[in-house]
């Protein structure tokens, strides 16, 4: 989904094109202008490296839409991946950030649901002008969840696009229940190590994919870890981890690299959801008889009409933290000046959990 942006065929390509918003840009003014911040901005797509700070003029929300005063946000791989290729039907000069809390700061027309003071946070449009990381950001409202009482900013600004995402899968797509085994790709990444933490609370058996530290910091959570750098075959240390039978629902954050090893172990007449697949779906996903469940979160974002049942989703999931059945591991905090040394850490695909941004001093 909101993963890769990439390889996308042409008529996909028009389908995101029309979904995205409408081409407002970032206005860069110059140093000590009236009515402006600092921001992360890229001028254009493609180079990473030239991502950099810059006084902008601070943006107007529009027709539904709010300004939010940032407080924290994180990063995702689509950060990073938009800023390296760029992303189909993206605007520039851009803000970069679509994972954000903060307080409204102020609401465009027709919005009734939220006002100036209110807390909040959201997965941003990722095609958009003004992300999060920015003192100030603008978001659609309709794609907007109310922070709960009892949940701090960290945990707010880090949760949005993976942990409503993992709800999503698991549950408003498979319907997982109690009792049954699902697979879940990279245990230890951003979706991952929600999605791991909402399948156990449910009652479901889990089984993930790790390396290094993180197997054994998985299995003491009890969890059944497959260490895929020490397997030869994952589909077979799927089958093996259930004497044959293979899962009845797996969630595939990873796309290509496994989507065919994955779907071969997933028992027949279950349950595949991917997040990040671009390719052709492997052919075995039909002659097993599998349910396919595509999760794109930006178009819950861009789609006015999908708001209402993705800030359900936010608001079951959001609970779940509250209570502390689930936890966000941020494995690093960086302030507003790391942006962008966080964004290169993400190219590695190798950081634990969340990186957490601490956009203003609102955060501590």
């Amino acid at each position: 989904s909101f993963c890769t942006l990439l390889a996308l065929s042409s008529t996909q390509q028009q389908r995101i094109t029309q979904m995205a918003a409408a081409p407002v840009v970032a206005k860069i003014v110059a140093e000590g202008a009236a009515n402006s911040m600092k921001a992360w901005v890229l001028e254009e797509g493609g180079d990473l490296a030239k991502l950099a700070v810059k006084r902008v003029e601070i943006p107007t929300p529009a027709a539904g839409q709010l300004r939010v005063k940032v407080v924290t946000a994180n990063t995702n791989p689509v950060d990073f991946k938009h800023a390296s290729f760029g992303a189909v039907g993206a605007v520039f000069p851009a803000v970069f950030g679509c994972d954000g809390a903060g307080v409204v700061d102020a609401v465009g027309a027709d919005v009734t649901a939220f006002k100036p003071g209110d807390r909040v946070h959201y997965f941003g449009n990722v095609f958009g002008a003004h992300g999060t990381y920015a003192e100030f950001a603008i978001a659609d409202a309709h794609a907007v969840a109310p922070v709960p009482e009892g949940m701090d900013w960290a945990t707010a600004g880090v949760v949005p696009c993976a942990l409503w995402t993992a709800y999503e899968a698991l549950f408003d797509r498979m319907h997982l229940r109690a009792g049954q085994t699902v697979f879940v790709a990279a245990g230890a990444g951003g979706v991952g190590h929600f999605a791991v933490q909402l399948a156990k609370h449910a009652g479901a058996k889990v089984i993930t994919t790790a390396s290094g530290d993180n197997v054994a910091r998985l299995r003491e959570q009890g969890y059944t870890v497959i260490d895929y750098r020490n397997e030869a075959s994952l589909k077979d240390a799927i089958l093996k981890a259930t004497d044959g039978n293979g899962v009845d629902c797996a969630l595939d954050c990873l796309g290509e690299e496994q989507a065919k090893d994955t779907i071969a172990a997933v028992a027949f007449g279950g349950q595949y959801t991917h997040i990040a697949l671009t390719a052709p779906l492997p052919a075995d996903a039909f002659f097993r008889g599998l349910t396919v469940h595509h999760v794109f979160t930006p178009g819950n974002v861009v789609r006015p009409d999908h708001g209402a049942r993705f800030v359900a989703i936010a608001a079951k999931a959001d609970a779940l933290l509250v209570s502390g059945a689930v936890k966000p591991d941020v494995s690093q905090t960086y302030d507003f000046d790391g942006v962008k040394a966080a964004l290169e850490a993400q190219v590695g695909g190798r950081v634990r959990g969340k990186q957490l941004i601490k956009i203003s001093a609102d955060s501590a």
